[in-house]
């Protein structure tokens, strides 16, 4: 994948269940864009610790027109 080809600016959100040892826990999970969650489970609880880094904003590289990837298959 080149260069800009991952660009997304959508926020996701996801309704989860986790079931650890013998616990039910339900999460709302929010994926930023270009972002990981990482939840520590202790004691029934989930804590969700901060690892949020923020890249720069990717460029699309434009293609000319007519132009053929020559990694695609035909």
């Amino acid at each position: 994948m080149e260069y800009g080809q991952a660009l997304n600016a959508e926020t996701y959100q996801r309704n989860s269940t986790i079931h650890y040892k013998e616990n039910i826990i339900d999460l709302d999970l929010e994926f930023k864009p270009y972002q990981s969650l990482l939840y520590k489970i202790e004691n029934g609880k989930a804590e969700q610790i901060d690892i949020e880094f923020i890249p720069k904003t990717p460029v699309v590289k434009e293609r000319p027109e007519g132009y053929k990837a020559p990694w695609l298959v035909h």
